[in-house]
């Protein structure tokens, strides 16, 4: 199983794609090899325009890979990304009240339901709260990609007081940890991570910054190389 960018609406009757570890390969292998499919505006009406913002392609990318739960316990930083899911009536958003239950139930879905599930957490404290869990899921190789918010990339050099080091507290329990660096690799940032979650299986982390998700992105793959 390859990610996609988005579902091609003829693909959609065929039913959900397999997990079978050993049979994905990232978007940016898939460039390589030439093969890498343009979004098609024909998968949502949040993507009938030339750009969206990084939350709603986000959400667009997960639900194009049978990622239709997302277990979320978020902050401000998460605020555009919770906007998107909730314009979106395929994604089910289910809110924990800790994260440790966020985590806990991502595990549990993906062990009973055979494919990830989304969580989404606030920043590294949001996270360092949901790590047990997380270990659990990794050590149970259950697929879960584990979205985590941070600050707008400019205001981390203020080093407010949720600041952390995300990606050295995730790497411990991830089978893979990622980075939005601009909306221009979102598509394939998630792509990259959704591959990871399944092929293993197991935890990828992806690192959203709040202007990433904000920030216009484009729809079409030929501006994400």
């Amino acid at each position: 199983m390859r990610p996609k960018l988005v579902q091609d609406k003829h693909e959609a009757s065929n039913g959900p794609p397999s997990y079978s570890a050993g049979r994905c390969c990232g978007p940016r292998a898939l460039r390589d090899a030439g093969r890498v499919q343009k979004i098609s505006g024909a998968c949502g009406p949040l993507l009938e325009e030339s750009t969206v913002n990084g939350a709603d392609l986000l959400c667009e990318v997960l639900l194009a890979n049978d990622i239709d739960v997302c277990f979320a316990n978020p902050g401000t930083s998460e605020m555009h990304f919770v906007a998107a899911l909730d314009r979106n009536p395929r994604m089910r958003c289910v809110l924990g009240l800790f994260e440790g239950v966020v985590t806990g139930a991502a595990d549990g879905y993906g062990r009973m339901a055979d494919k990830p599930a989304a969580t989404l957490l606030h920043l590294g404290p949001g996270l360092a709260n949901g790590l047990a869990n997380l270990h659990n899921a990794r050590r149970a190789r259950t697929p879960i990609v584990n979205i985590i918010g941070d600050h707008a990339s400019y205001h981390l050099a203020l080093d407010a007081p949720l600041t952390s080091d995300i990606e050295s507290l995730a790497r411990p329990m991830s089978h893979w940890v990622g980075r939005v660096a601009s909306s221009n690799s979102l598509a394939a940032d998630a792509g990259d991570a959704i591959c990871n979650a399944v092929e293993s299986p197991g935890v990828s982390t992806l690192i959203l910054p709040a202007d990433r998700a904000w920030d216009e992105a484009p729809v079409c793959t030929e501006n994400l190389i």
